[in-house]
């Protein structure tokens, strides 16, 4: 044979593939089926409800409610039984019996619960087929297995139905054969073909098992999906959390990360823009989001501006951190809104882990813990949780409970600080401050709880009571003193208790109730609080005004605020801040400003107060710049109750020691006010002046004036300093 007969010929060659060609079709069309009928099954699955989603205690007293209703069957159909006489006694009792050995299975502690859910719903079917038997197969009594299905739904689990249906078909096919009139009474066909009518009353519980599954369907997709932006909602959220954390100990080593995703300054866009534009902005979001996510990663909307991402199989935190580096770049393109586009931001919180038998609350715990760690460093980044973390989430939590149990317990105390006229050296008022007698850590200052008081809101019942016991207290000392020395009780007013719109009535009611005169009562607010919102700050100030009681702005010159709001706020009393006047006299910049801030007050008919005056440079300064009142170490230092009870009893001893506060006992040491041994003011002294004597002509107004000017110069320049560190921190 030759090399070219060896040689495939030219149909050999064309024909080939061609011989080939319809076999990779029906290959293909094998694979299409096969791929379709995945997708069928996916897409079925997707569809069905998720099941098994009630917690514990929920699905336990569901458990327990169906338990009832298989031992009630018991002595019903017993007596049923007696009462239709198709069977003997003995019948009746040992179809009973069925039903009572399911019920003594699904009520057992010994089994677990899902063994005790497949016992109770057996019962309920076979108590169904017992009513059967004992009406002689009659059609009505076919219909308690529809019933039946409607109560196995409270389970929201495959199991019952498929049990349901499973029984039906043996119960009916078996049945009919063995004694068919008990099953389908006088229907002959049924008789003649049993297995067939079973199959028939089969598909009857199937399609009641569908109409209940379409309505389970319905409820659950409003229970597990958030309406607004169509995402799982918590409650699936966590459910398929646990399902994550399961995966877990099946697989290769591979870790789960919680991301807890909260907007910042969302708060901003429903004030300006509309509670309307609000939800746009989440639908936006959870868009991009979405958008912005792998086939792993799962986002879920967890309540108001806060979303949470599972990610799964991942192998470390720098995985997870890469993830939700990601999702903040989401954030880098503006949003476009109907009313136009705005910027948005976000701060995410990561939780990881590689135990399949973490707890899934303390995952989310710790992300949102995390996440508020990122808000607190100036949001828009990501951070991780650790140990710091975690013992900052741990301590701010007890300290809220213990601060709750501290009000309920009476632990705070109310301490005083005078107030003194710079002009006849006297105490003409008293600031009430709070202090914590912790049973612990011993007497704590403001710092120790206040933020987190403010925070959480406990500061409204904490306000409330401080106001309370103060003017208690002021009343009895105001009633001591002559009556051309009246004393002026200073209460604070946090930003929360602004906010409440009980607090006009909350007020009335301690004046009403202490008897307190509202003229001997100032109510103090930060500067800062009233920026924030200053209609509303201006509507309630005002109704407080009726009352009238004063109001005190403080901390001043430390909120950036406008002359303008200024003047519309009604206040009696402007308090210089402690960090300006510490620098007085040796920082020039301090010195304009508490200069303008004086002549401004005292332009708008405001009185002005100094706070924190400790030396006696500060004080001689203050009063020739015309400062009306002063607080600080210099005079006083904020005491209990019974040392100012002490302090006002003495008042005439301590004009005889020749105290510079001649309404001031002599105290102990530390204890009570501070000696100053100042030199009288003169032209001859060498110190630094805010204002220069009188006696130079012309010279006092010139320098009001460019001491105004140089003051609100200063106060910008403080301004621009503090958006710059800002920015760059």
């Amino acid at each position: 044979m030759s090399a070219v007969a060896g040689a495939p010929s030219a149909e050999e060659v064309v024909t080939g593939p061609s011989a080939a060609a319809p076999a990779r079709p029906r290959a293909a069309q094998r694979r299409s089926f096969g791929s379709w009928l995945v997708h069928q099954w996916v897409t079925l699955k997707h569809w069905l409800p998720k099941g098994q989603l009630l917690p514990e205690h929920v699905l336990r007293r569901r458990h327990h409610s169906i338990c009832v209703l298989v031992w009630a069957h018991v002595p019903a159909l017993f007596l049923f039984g007696m009462l239709v006489g198709h069977h003997s006694i003995v019948h009746v009792a040992a179809d009973c019996a069925l039903v009572a050995l399911c019920g003594v299975g699904a009520s057992s502690e010994r089994f677990r619960l899902k063994a005790r859910i497949i016992a109770a719903s057996f019962g309920l079917i076979t108590a169904s087929a017992v009513l059967v038997d004992l009406w002689g197969g009659i059609t009505e009594a076919h219909f308690h297995f529809f019933v039946m299905i409607g109560v196995l739904t409270l389970y929201q689990d495959w199991t019952p139905f498929l049990v349901a249906i499973a029984y039906v078909v043996v119960h009916h096919g078996l049945g009919g054969v063995l004694d068919p009139g008990a099953v389908y009474g006088d229907n002959p066909q049924a008789v003649r073909h049993p297995w067939v009518w079973a199959g028939i009353h089969g598909g009857f519980v199937l399609a009641a098992s569908v109409a209940h599954v379409v309505a389970w369907r319905t409820n659950e997709n409003q229970l597990l999906r958030d309406p607004l932006t169509g995402l799982p909602s918590r409650l699936l959220y966590l459910n398929n959390l646990k399902l994550a954390l399961e995966r877990l100990g099946r697989g290769p080593t591979r870790s789960v990360a919680v991301m807890f995703l909260d907007l910042d300054r969302f708060k901003v866009i429903n004030d300006s823009l509309g509670h309307g534009a609000g939800d746009q902005l989440l639908e936006a979001v959870a868009e991009r989001i979405g958008h912005s996510l792998r086939r792993h990663e799962t986002l879920a909307r967890f309540g108001g501006d806060e979303f949470v991402i599972l990610c799964e199989d991942i192998f470390d935190d720098e995985d997870a951190v890469a993830v939700a580096e990601r999702v903040l770049k989401a954030f880098s393109l503006p949003f476009h809104l109907e009313s136009g586009e705005t910027m948005a931001a976000a701060s995410i919180g990561i939780s990881v882990t590689s135990y399949a038998d973490q707890d899934p609350d303390d995952l989310i715990r710790d992300a949102d813990a995390a996440m508020y760690r990122a808000k607190g460093a100036g949001g828009a980044r990501v951070v991780l949780f650790d140990e710091v973390t975690r013992e900052r989430a741990l301590a701010r939590m007890h300290n809220e409970n213990a601060i709750r149990k501290a009000i309920e317990r009476e632990e705070f105390r109310v301490f005083f600080q005078p107030e003194v006229s710079i002009g006849s050296e006297h105490i003409i008022g008293m600031e009430a401050l709070v202090r914590w007698q912790h049973p612990e850590r011993g007497l704590l200052g403001p710092g120790e709880f206040i933020a987190l008081a403010e925070e959480t809101g406990l500061i409204v019942p904490l306000g409330t009571w401080v106001l309370r016991d103060a003017c208690r207290r002021a009343v009895v000392w105001q009633r001591s003193r002559p009556a051309d020395q009246p004393l002026v009780l200073r209460v604070n007013v946090s930003a929360r208790q602004l906010a409440q719109a009980s607090l006009r009535a909350t007020v009335a009611e301690v004046i009403q109730e202490t008897g307190i005169e509202p003229g001997l009562l100032c109510l103090e607010v930060t500067e800062s609080v009233l920026i924030e919102d200053p209609e509303d700050s201006i509507r309630t100030l005002t109704e407080l005004k009726q009352l009238g009681v004063k109001i005190a702005i403080d901390d001043f010159g430390t909120g950036y605020s406008s002359l303008e709001y200024l003047r519309r706020l009604p206040v009696d009393c402007v308090k210089v801040d402690r960090s300006f006047v510490r620098g007085v006299p040796e920082n020039e910049e301090d010195v304009a400003i508490v200069n303008a801030v004086i002549e401004l007050g005292h332009a708008l008919k405001l009185s002005v107060t100094a706070e924190g005056v400790e030396t006696t440079e500060q004080f001689d300064n203050l009063r020739a710049a015309g400062c009306d009142t002063a607080q600080g170490f210099l005079f006083f230092r904020p005491e209990p109750p019974e040392v100012v009870a002490e302090l006002f009893a003495g008042a005439q001893a301590a004009a005889d020691a020749g105290i510079v506060c001649s309404s001031a006992p002599v105290m102990p040491a530390g204890a009570g006010p501070i000696e100053t041994n100042s030199p009288a003011v003169g032209a001859a002294q060498v110190q630094r002046r805010l204002i220069p004597p009188p006696s130079t002509p012309g010279s006092r107004r010139r320098l009001a004036r460019s001491s105004l000017v140089a003051g609100i110069k200063a106060m910008a320049d403080t301004w621009v300093k503090g958006e710059t560190a800002r920015e760059s921190s």
